[in-house]
């Protein structure tokens, strides 16, 4: 069945090319955040936002219609790219604070790893998406049935399509600025996405971040070497040296609303007044452990490179030193085990080139163990690193990464150990998260027992640099740390400097068996310092990169994307970035 009259296909044609973008727009939006609630307040607040996301849907779409003459094929491809990615930031913000972003696509090869480790069991379809997979289908029925094939023109719809093409590109990489500041948004500020999201949408704040991907920052004026990274002065004292990366272990005891049986980060708190320890400002939250995880070892910034979860992606070179790299150069055999697929986040690519010799991962592990909620349980870890601390005597660097306590943790077995109790205020999803968080924390907690007594007893000089990439994922909105008390406000739209910092401060320590680091407690730094900070603690020598993050530790705020900076503060960022640069895109 289909419309007879020329005169009312026109007028339904014209209807629908005007209203298909905005339509697809809205549903965008609706699908990416779960539902109305975004969408909603955007349109109270700021529907002028949208006018660039509906500037892109109405090229693709004018595009497909000239050059197919149907309108109901370019309806239902037209909109089809907009709608995946809507759907795709849906599902990565069930298990992520950080929506998709334009450099998420260079990681596309990962995809199944993703999925594996975020869902079990594989993606269950939300109501959400069949409801927005309907609505994107009501304009293609209603164009098939309503509108007849349009007429044109062959030549005008070769050229009037390549002249979009080129709008569209130009659009994407070189103009978007006058499209974005007709929307009132400042193309070049500097928020995140997940802030941008809660602001101006979506698709907005995508489209916003593939701009700024295809238009890299200018550091060339600043003054930066590669030779920076090397000395020729060897160590003379080599202990054994352990880097623990502690996936989401953050002092629970914080939320103000929830009490515990017992403290789960009790050795932690232990062995914090035998060695340096403080706070170190991540650069994510609830995700993305590569970033803090790469600025640890390579003491390079992450807040230059496109924003998103990875970092080993966007290494342009062929070595890349780290702290690998200069144990290895000092005689040290280096290793690296993670109880996850060491290809995930590339790692077996980038590890290669960062000086270590030996890479181990889930399925090298010699120890029979069952999964705890879904991961390897971490006292695996403790008795790996002290086996091979046994097993070897040459100084040994180990750089080891935890999984037990990786979220999400609704839902999942919390009878532990740990009890939690709170006020009347506290609700049941929170307790429910709690339970499985704090039981696996405490598992976390007990490997820096297992291996700091170890070191104690083996009676080899041992140092731990120990440190959580990231907060842990409390569901959406930061529905956990609000409801427990540790924030007012879920919008980070909404939350001020210190806000951010106390959402981004995760525990570092650093710890000697041989009790001779003076301990220091209460600092506050970032992870690209931490590097110098253990070569400090166990008197090796400085490279002149080290040594100038040595003086910006000294001299300066530990430095984040949020952070107010003065002008001499400005300008020491700026450098750290550059000397990132010389590695990253």
């Amino acid at each position: 069945m289909s419309i007879k009259s020329q005169k009312l296909s026109r007028i339904f044609l014209w209807t629908g090319i005007v209203l298909y973008p905005v339509y697809v727009t809205l549903l965008c939006e609706y699908i990416a955040c779960g539902g109305k609630s975004n969408l909603l307040n955007i349109l109270k607040n700021a529907p002028q936002s949208f006018i660039p996301a509906v500037f892109l849907i109405a090229i693709v779409f004018a595009v497909l219609l000239i050059s197919t003459r149907r309108a109901w094929i370019a309806s239902l491809a037209g909109g089809l790219p907009f709608v995946l990615f809507s759907a795709i930031n849906y599902f990565k913000m069930q298990y992520s604070v950080v929506p998709f972003v334009a450099s998420d696509l260079a990681f596309a090869t990962s995809l199944d790893d993703i999925t594996a480790e975020f869902t079990g069991d594989g993606l269950v379809i939300p109501t959400v998406m069949i409801i927005g997979v309907l609505v994107y289908l009501l304009p293609t029925v209603c164009f098939a049935l309503l509108t007849r094939k349009i007429a044109i023109n062959k030549f005008v719809r070769i050229w009037t399509s390549g002249i979009l093409v080129i709008v569209l590109m130009f659009q994407l990489v070189i103009t978007a600025p006058f499209a974005y500041s007709i929307a009132g948004i400042d193309i070049e500020n500097t928020e995140n996405a997940a802030v941008g999201l809660a602001k101006n949408g979506f698709l907005p704040t995508f489209f916003k971040s593939f701009y700024n991907y295809s238009n890299k920052e200018d550091l060339s004026q600043y003054d930066v070497s590669e030779s920076a990274f090397f000395t020729d002065e060897k160590m003379e004292k080599k202990p054994n040296v352990i880097v623990i990366l502690a996936e989401a272990y953050w002092d629970v005891n914080q939320l103000k609303n929830a009490t515990f049986s017992q403290n789960p980060t009790a050795a932690y708190d232990r062995l914090s007044a035998e060695g340096i320890s403080g706070t170190m400002l991540s650069p994510t939250i609830g995700g993305g452990t590569v970033r803090p995880e790469f600025e640890v070892l390579t003491s390079l910034i992450t807040d230059g490179m496109p924003e998103g979860n990875s970092a080993y992606n966007f290494v342009t070179t062929p070595y890349l030193p780290s702290l690998g790299s200069y144990f290895e150069n000092n005689g040290y055999e280096t290793t690296f085990m993670h109880t996850f697929e060491k290809t995930f986040y590339d790692r077996d690519v980038a590890y290669s080139t960062m000086g270590f010799d030996t890479l181990l991962d889930i399925n090298d592990i010699p120890y029979e163990y069952r999964l705890q909620g879904g991961y390897v349980p971490d006292r695996i870890i403790g008795q790996w690193v002290t086996d091979t601390l046994a097993e070897n005597e040459e100084p040994q660097f180990i750089m080891a990464i935890t999984i037990e306590n990786h979220g999400p943790y609704y839902g999942k077995d919390n009878r532990g150990e740990v009890e939690v109790t709170g006020t009347d205020i506290l609700d049941e999803e929170t307790v429910n998260m709690l339970g499985s968080y704090s039981k696996a924390l405490k598992h976390t907690d007990d490997v820096l027992t297992t291996i700091s007594d170890f070191a104690k007893t083996s009676g080899e000089p041992t140092v731990i640099l120990f440190y959580g990439d990231h907060l842990p994922y409390f569901g959406g909105g930061y529905h956990g740390f609000v409801n427990g008390g540790f924030i007012e406000d879920g919008n980070e739209a909404n939350w001020d400097e210190e806000t951010q910092d106390k959402m981004h401060a995760l525990p570092f320590l650093i710890w000697s068996s041989e009790g001779d680091i003076e301990p220091v407690s209460d600092i506050q730094t970032a992870p690209y310092y931490l590097g110098q900070l253990l070569l400090n603690a166990i008197d090796a020598p400085l490279t002149p990169y080290y040594e100038y993050l040595q003086k910006c530790y000294e001299n300066s705020v530990p430095m984040r994307a949020w952070t107010t900076l003065d002008d001499a503060e400005k300008e020491t960022y700026n450098t750290l970035k550059a000397y990132s640069d010389i590695y990253l895109y």
